[in-house]
């Protein structure tokens, strides 16, 4: 063990202070009759710690006993553990992200605390054998020959630690932080109640010290005083407590509680959330256990409470009545009968309140501590409040009415001492300095005593058997080695020491806290004499853990747990009892109290309910107040989840819908361009004409139309005519929108026609036709446009005249074909045709369970919105999404979340709009939850949930990277380190997917690290050297794989320059082309400029690197030589293939490489940000911004485009400032995916 002179006097390279990279020693006893039994049982234990991944040496111990040194055997195996505890706090909610599954980098960037490897390594002894542990339990009979398991003291620590907290008045951050890295968050979390506590003492004690001044004992002053302070004490400590648990990110922990193996069960059951199998106990036999607490706490009151009185009753005679012979020997009588039994009864209630607890037979640990913790609390506010009760409510007010009964101790000596003459005695007399003295003796001898009893008593007794076992001990059969003999006298030393348990130091200062807040009122100093208490308690808790008891297992806390419920129950009771004595005794200081006429019972009511409403008034308004100011933990635990709610808001209600409606553009006005009146009677043919409401708003078409008529009608009331007013406004031809060119400022005065009549009625038929003649399209294979279009020209001779001309070509532009319209669907990813499909549809149960509106939205996703999802393909069977959709919606409810959350954000209905956010959490807490409950298997439904997702997230600049790491850890584990070839088809579909979403350079701001996924998984040895002819697309990114497998390899300094270059390409259409060669190319540039990337090491990576064997890094197409073209050439070719395939959808109808146009993002984006080539040649900028237009018109989230042209344009300007691309884009809040 640690000696004090130890502490103070040696330096840290002494021999026997380095622990030799132990974690931990196991005690084991060897009985002199059981050997063989105990040899059998070594053996058993050794293999077990072995096969889970634990080394272990052996040594002799102390007279019959093994100390078994125990640590983790390898680096990996420790940064294992240590993933896997990070990754269930992650699904466990504890974390507000996953780890990194780039171990070195996580380590790297979060190290291991001495703590938390202790914390693992002690897991990994204790955890039964199917949780991949040894199942060490000392409780088993298997396992009854482990005396203890313990870490070792940390000696250099314990110095420092202690020489500087004697040399500080107060405790900081830092002191907390070493206690938590060191002892564990359980340790850290006394301290720091401690320190909180001792600070918040400051105010009673100065309280109290001038109430003792000037006021004296019972003043209603102070009780008022101490309530108030108790009750902000208390609400303070409710909030620091969270804050100290975010800012050491174990809020939420106690939800991972540990099983007890003490647990008796009585059946299985399924678990309604996770479907496994759990162990349950029946709730009814538990209620029935627990009602023997009422005759326990009875009990306890009787024998415990019978005992104070028996003593009080006893001394009060002795010292007040009793004037005979002897009296200066007997007063110390009624100390004597406290003393002997007050240990022994409350030793035995001990045992019974211990039986009680395991009777009710509790699933975890932290239930069964916290059971009973609350028997031992009542056993404690029995011991050692029951004298001052009964002092200050039967001595005090009443003590002339006791009187009479304390002629019971008479007649019993008389009759102890056979005696028949009348024993000498007093006349009584009330003492009021009786409580006191008794609160003197609780606030200052009593906690001198207990300083005595648990550093000093426990030190000096260790010393005396340490000397006495030297004397005793014969010579050893094993000599220890030289090197090895300090450290292993200090180990055995150690063995002796009694284990530390912090709830002992938690029940000292509740009870503490209990004199203060009940009795403090009959003695005001008792908070000055705490205050001193506890500097010293502060440093001899420190001491006692570093001299006087093992080391404590460092386990994870969130609060100070069931004490903070203690603590709540004294501060109430503090308010009535506080009332009651000052009413009770304070007139006994004048006699003008002691007689039962004297006292009122309404008045003493009246007291403590003033008093007690006075507290619950307080207790709100400090409550209140303390909730208007946040602390900073929760800020920084709600900044995530707050930015992440911003973003998906902005998107769907906020800064797009407010540009929209904004007040400049109701100044300016519509601008409308010539298609776009020719869309507008297009819908108007194909809807109909709206209602009186809608067509009083069409009358006038912006600012400038509203003034002219606005002029006329001010004619009219002079006078004039007004035509303008009763008739409808036609445009001119070859106006293209109102008030955007020249000569549009005012209508041509020329009448339309009236409308025919039955025009509603044409229109529905119209409509109706032009349906049939689509369904007949689909059902015989051609294009839904072609179908459209057929019915409009077939129908050309029945329609108004006025959309005849509009879909007769002019001279100055070009008519685009309509495209149909969709139920639901405001405006899509990108323009397609509606996939067509004839299979009848499944809703699942989880949508049919929320209702109308859930059920609706999802049936139109299974329609339209799915068009929205990973398409650069027209054809209905590369759609594998759209094909499992109706058999993985079935596994997932995430999945189905995760749909409807994109079709409300996708249709143009505003209370669906609302309900985005609502889908959005829903979807985000059900995929939590199934990565958490993936057990066995990671299912396709979450899967496919977990890439929806991410999309969701790309598509509005939120966080996403996030959930590729998700799915990428869980399923690690679940089947994807099997060969992507073995897996199903829609598996490896999936698998690719992750692996594109996850490719290095293709997100801006990226919040975490690619993980190689592609090249990990999919990518094919050789893949250098892949022929064309066996390469294939992939349709989500719409790149052939030999392409992809080039990209994934670009931060792993894999490939050079050359490799792009000397790719042969592989067969495709002319889009496909210019697609390709733009990828290629901007795959150079990145290599040229990795504004976008890290580079990383390849020998870091995992083992699906390319194996030893494998010289397809050595291949080549050809000969290798150096890229010859320049930085600006590629540029421009990026540029022009781009605008080539932008100017393909432009003019595309239909055609199936149309929407190739979706995947433009990253050759364009990698060309811009080349700022010497923008900035020399503003042409190329020009060609990019439009490109980016049209891709605004498109697509349904032109914000992203947007803010992508929003930092092109910073970097053109701010390149050169240090500032990098990712810095700009999360100053924003973004992570950007060109994808």
């Amino acid at each position: 063990m640690t000696g004090l002179r130890q502490l103070y006097g040696k330096q840290d390279n002494e021999t026997g202070s380095d622990n030799f990279g132990v974690d931990y020693v196991i005690h084991y006893s060897v009985p002199a009759k059981e050997r063989a039994e105990a040899e059998a049982g070594f053996v058993q234990l050794i293999e077990a710690l072995t096969n889970v991944g634990l080394a272990t040496e052996v040594r002799s111990g102390d007279s019959g006993s093994l100390l078994v040194f125990v640590k983790i055997a390898s680096a990996d195996l420790l940064a294992q553990q240590v993933y896997r505890g990070r990754l269930q706090d992650w699904l466990q909610g504890i974390r507000t992200s996953g780890p990194n599954p780039d171990l070195n980098k996580a380590l790297q960037d979060e190290p291991v605390t001495e703590a938390e490897r202790l914390r693992l390594v002690y897991q990994l002894i204790i955890r039964p054998e199917n949780d991949s542990g040894a199942g060490i339990n000392q409780t088993s009979s298997k396992w009854k020959y482990v005396s203890d398991i313990f870490p070792l003291h940390d000696q250099q620590f314990n110095r420092s630690w202690i020489q500087k907290w004697s040399k500080k008045w107060f405790l900081d951050e830092a002191d907390l932080e070493d206690i938590r890295n060191k002892f564990g968050e359980s340790i850290a979390f006394y301290f720091a109640f401690l320190r909180s506590y001792f600070v918040f003492l400051a105010f009673p004690s100065a309280m109290g010290f001038a109430a003792w001044m000037l006021l004296g004992q019972f003043s209603s002053v102070y009780a008022l005083g101490c309530g108030l302070w108790s009750v902000i004490f208390l609400e303070y400590w409710k909030k620091k407590e969270v804050d100290l648990a975010v800012q050491w990110g174990v809020r939420g922990v106690s939800a991972i509680q540990l099983p007890r193996p003490e647990f008796e069960w009585d059946y299985e059951a399924e678990d309604v959330v996770t479907g496994e199998p759990v162990k349950v106990y029946s709730y009814k036999k538990r209620f029935q256990t627990q009602l023997l607490q009422i005759p326990f706490a009875i009990a306890c009151i009787v024998v415990l409470g019978g005992l104070v009185v028996i003593a009080n009753s006893l001394e009060i005679f002795i010292t007040q009545v009793y004037d005979g012979p002897g009296k200066q020997y007997l007063v110390f009588v009624p100390t004597m009968i406290l003393v002997v039994f007050t240990p022994t009864f409350s030793a035995v209630l001990m045992k019974a309140a211990s039986v009680l607890t395991h009777r009710e037979n509790y699933d975890t640990v932290d239930a069964h501590k916290a059971a009973l913790v609350q028997k031992q609390f009542v056993l404690n506010f029995m011991t050692s409040y029951m004298a001052l009760l009964f002092t200050g409510f039967v001595y005090i007010p009443f003590g002339d009415i006791l009187l009479p009964f304390l002629d019971f101790w008479r007649h019993a000596a008389q009759t102890l001492t056979f005696s028949e003459k009348t024993l000498p005695t007093q006349q009584f007399r009330i003492n009021p300095e009786r409580i006191s003295s008794q609160m003197f003796y609780c606030t200052v001898t009593a906690q001198v005593v207990n300083f005595a009893t648990e550093v000093i008593v426990p030190y000096a007794k260790q010393k005396a058997f340490a000397k006495a076992k030297e004397l005793q001990s014969r010579q050893p059969e094993f000599q220890d080695e030289p090197e090895e003999a300090s450290f292993l006298k200090r180990v055995r030393d150690e063995c002796a020491l009694e284990t530390y348990d912090v709830t002992d130091d938690y029940r000292e200062m509740v009870m503490q806290f209990g004199y203060l807040s009940l009795f403090s009122v009959a003695w005001p100093m008792a908070a000055c004499c705490f205050l001193i208490n506890n500097w010293v308690e502060l440093r001899s808790d420190g001491l006692k853990i570093a001299v006087s008891c093992k080391r404590p297992i460092p386990w994870r806390s969130d609060s100070i747990g069931p004490w903070l419920d203690a603590l709540g129950f004294l501060s109430w009771l503090g308010s009535i009892t506080s009332a009651a004595i000052v009413f009770l005794c304070s007139g006994a200081k004048n006699g003008n109290r002691g007689t039962a006429s004297q006292i009122t019972a309404w008045g003493c009511l009246l007291s403590v309910l003033l008093a007690e409403h006075f507290y619950l008034l307080m207790q709100q308004v400090v409550r209140m107040l303390m909730n208007k100011v946040e602390s900073i933990g929760v800020q920084r635990e709600r900044r995530e989840r707050y930015l992440m709610k911003k973003r998906l808001l902005a998107e769907n209600l906020g800064q797009a819908a407010t540009s929209k409606a904004a007040v400049p553009g109701i100044q300016t006005g519509e601008k409308m361009t010539r298609e776009a009146l020719e869309d507008e009677a297009r819908e108007a043919s194909v809807r109909g004409r709206g209602g009186s409401g809608e067509m009083f708003w069409q009358r006038q078409r912006g600012m400038e139309e509203t003034i002219l008529i606005g002029r006329k009608l001010i004619e009219v009331q002079k006078g004039f005519k007004c035509e303008g007013y009763e008739m409808r406004l036609k445009w001119g031809t070859g106006i293209a929108s109102r008030g955007r060119f020249a000569g549009a400022s005012q209508p041509v005065e020329a009448a339309i026609p009236p409308r025919v009549k039955g025009r509603h009625r044409d229109l529905l038929r119209e409509e109706r036709r032009r349906e049939a003649a689509a369904r007949e399209a689909s059902a015989s294979g051609f294009d839904a446009r072609d179908a459209a279009r057929a019915a409009m020209s077939s129908d050309s001779e029945s329609s108004p005249s006025h959309l005849s001309d509009l879909r007769r070509p002019g001279p100055e532009f070009t008519v685009q074909e309509p495209k149909p319209a969709q139920d639901g669907l405001a405006k899509q990813d990108v323009a397609q045709p509606p996939v067509s499909r004839s299979k009848p549809k499944v809703t699942p149960p989880w949508i049919l369970e929320q209702g109308d509106d859930e059920v609706r939205l999802f049936s139109e996703f299974v329609d339209h919105g799915i068009n929205t999802m990973f398409s650069t393909s027209v054809n209905d069977e590369d759609n594998i999404l759209a094909e499992h959709l109706p058999r993985i919606s079935q596994e997932s409810d995430a999945l189905c979340a995760i749909c409807i959350t994109i079709q409300a954000s996708l249709c143009g209905r505003p209370e669906a709009q609302h309900l985005t956010f609502k889908y959005f959490d829903m979807a985000l807490s059900s995929f939590r939850s199934e990565l958490g409950n993936s057990v066995k298997q990671l299912k396709d439904g979450t899967f496919a949930a977990g890439l929806m997702l991410s999309t969701l997230g790309l598509n509005r600049g939120c966080g996403w990277t996030m959930h590729l790491h998700g799915i990428y850890n869980v399923s690690l584990t679940r089947g994807l380190q099997e060969p992507l070839n073995s897996q199903p088809p829609f598996r490896k579909h999936l698998i690719e997917v992750l692996g594109y979403l996850d490719l290095p350079g293709f997100a801006v701001g990226r919040l975490n690290p690619s993980i190689g996924v592609w090249r990990r998984h999919c990518r094919e040895p050789g893949y250098l050297c892949r022929p064309p002819q066996v390469d294939s697309v992939e349709f989500v990114s719409g790149l052939p794989r030999s392409l992809l497998d080039l990209l994934s390899a670009i931060d792993g300094m894999e490939i050079t320059e050359e490799d792009l270059w000397n790719w042969p390409g592989s067969p495709g259409s002319l889009t496909q082309c210019h697609l390709w060669e733009a990828y290629r190319l901007a795959g150079i540039i990145s290599l040229r400029h990795p504004q976008l990337y890290t580079p990383i090491q390849i020998s870091d990576l995992s083992p699906s690197s390319p194996s030893e064997g494998d010289d397809s890094s050595q291949a080549s197409f050809g000969s290798r030589r150096a890229v010859p073209t320049s930085t600006d050439v590629i540029v421009t070719r990026i540029i022009s293939h781009v605008d080539a395939i932008t100017r393909a959808y432009v003019a595309s109808d239909g055609h199936r490489d149309s929407l190739l146009f979706n995947a433009i993002d990253y050759p364009l984006f990698v060309a811009g940000i080349e700022a010497d080539v923008m900035n020399a040649r503003p042409e190329l900028k020009d060609a990019i911004k439009n490109c980016f237009a049209v891709r605004a018109e498109a697509f349904k989230y032109p914000s992203r485009g947007t803010a992508l042209l929003d930092i092109m344009g910073e970097w053109w300007t701010c390149s050169r400032n240090g500032r990098s691309l990712n810095d700009m884009a999360t100053s924003r809040g973004l992570e950007l995916g060109l994808l």
